[in-house]
Parts: structure tokens; sequence; C-alpha cells
């Protein structure tokens, strides 16, 4: 599933697409997503001008011009595809140059000036929704604070999460204490702070808080500034494989030696999903 490092950048590349543009017309395919589609979801989107594009933990949030907020979330393989007028790649536009899966295009969009947008998704866990610019808050109201909002200090993290007894790397990707911290930084960030996986946030000092934190931050920024991590099906918006996957130390990474001391990474499951890390690095 696309990490906030994904949506991030999947926002950046849909800016000059969809800024300012109207929306002329809305076609919407057959099958629901993840929910049904919103009642009147086409007409509601049709003669919109698109004002702004922003995230929420890994949701893309695009405010339009009636006071309607349109929330995209991409599930497992949900992609966005711009082509530019008439489909003709134009230099310097957004657009995805790799082939998507046929038969799974489920929303398409034609923009004020000639350009669409398309929303593929094979397996159909993305879901979209329409809502109320002034109701967006409500809608948000279960998800905690955001990794990378400078407003964020350790004393806060600290604070939400140093009473919970469970192992530090789940209660990281709790999105109802920290949003957007997936599997693969969650591991990442972990060995950069030289943290054990399984120590329990409640042993956690606000020193060792601090130090986290600053590690979540850099490893999300670096994916961000690489585009993401491909590992099966996540592209850009123009058709580029995210390119963090190479800058991996521990992830996926099982019996390989530690880039810092050469000790094996070793793999263990917690609540259900893959954990790397170094038995010497992270005591």
């Amino acid at each position: 599933m696309p990490e906030l490092p994904e949506v991030e950048t999947v926002v950046r590349g849909l800016r000059p697409v969809l800024t300012g543009k109207t929306i002329t017309a809305v076609r919407v395919g057959p099958k629901a997503l993840r929910f049904p589609w919103p009642e009147s979801f086409a007409d509601r989107l049709t003669g919109r001008r698109v004002q702004a594009l922003s995230r929420r933990a890994k949701s893309v949030v695009i405010a339009l011009d009636d006071d309607q907020v349109w929330l995209a979330h991409l599930g497992m393989t949900g992609r966005f595809v711009a082509e530019a007028a008439g489909g003709v790649h134009q230099p310097g536009a957004f657009y995805d140059a790799s082939p998507r899966q046929p038969g799974h295009d489920h929303l398409s969009l034609d923009l004020s000036g000639g350009g669409r947008l398309i929303y593929n998704d094979v397996r159909r866990f993305g879901y979209m929704k329409l809502m109320a610019a002034a109701d967006l808050e409500a809608a948000f109201a279960t998800l905690g604070a955001e990794p990378l909002d400078p407003a964020l200090t350790p004393e806060a993290l600290y604070d939400l999460c140093h009473r919970k007894t469970m192992a530090i790397k789940p209660v990281i990707m709790d999105q109802r204490l920290l949003v957007g911290v997936g599997n693969i930084y969650a591991s990442e960030a972990l060995f950069l702070a030289r943290i054990d996986p399984s120590r329990s946030a409640q042993s956690m000092s606000l020193a060792d808080w601090r130090v986290l934190l600053a590690a979540i931050q850099q490893v999300l920024s670096q994916a961000i500034a690489a585009g993401g991590s491909t590992l099966r099906d996540y592209a850009q918006i123009d058709g580029q494989r995210g390119g963090y996957q190479a800058h991996f130390q521990v992830y996926d990474r099982a019996g390989e030696p530690c880039p810092h001391c050469q000790t094996p990474i070793q793999k263990r499951t917690q609540t259900g999903r893959s954990t790397f890390y170094c038995a010497t690095c992270q005591t």
C-alpha cells in the first residue's frame, strides 16, 4: 500500500496537472471501488474548477471551487494517469509512460485545455469521497499527527505514545497516533535511530523519542525526494518508478549484511507485518 512518501509524490505530480483546471466531463466505470461511488459523483465534479491539492495522511485532498472537497485514497494498487491533450505525451507534461493494466480504468476526467486524468486500480481497494469543505476536519478526526508537520515536537509525540505498552514499531504505525508511517518506513526509521523494534513504547524516554522523530522525518523526507518506493505497483504520476527502494538499509534485506556492522539483517513478524532489523545495532 502506498505510504506517506508515495502519496505526497502523487500530490506533487498532480498539482501541475489539475490546479486551476476545470473538469469538463467525468466518466465513472460500472464497478465500485472499496466503497460505492459517492452519490451523483460525476455530476457534482463536472464543471468544477480545481483550486488546490494537498495530502492528509494517505489521502489526496482536492479542493474545488464550490466549497466541496474530493478525497482520493489509492488503496493497494490505485494510480492516477495523466494524459496531455489528444493523448499525446508532450515534453515536460506529466503523464504515465508505463503500461497500465487494461480493463481497470475506473474514472476518467476531461480537463480544460484538453488534458485527461484517469484513475486505474487493479484490486479496487482505493476509494473516493466528495464532501463539503466544512466537514473535512470531522472526516479526519480519528487520525493522528502528521510526522512532517513542523508543529509536531518530540514532547508532543512522547505525550501521545509513552503510555503504550505495545512494541514501538506498531505504535508508530498506528494511524490514530501518527499518520503515514507504514511498514517500510517504520523499519527504516527504527534502524536509523538504533532502536529495537520490539522495545515497548512505554520504555522510551523523551530523549529516545527525540532521536526517533528525527529519524522518521529524515527517512520520509529522503523517500519523498526519491519519488517514493516501488516494490510492485506504485508509479509516480509521470510513470517513473520510485527510487527509494535502492536506499533501503534493512527493509526486505533479511540475511544480507548490515550496512554498519555486517551482521546479517534479521526478519520477524509483528502484528502480522514483517519487520527487518539489525540485532547488533538495534539494541
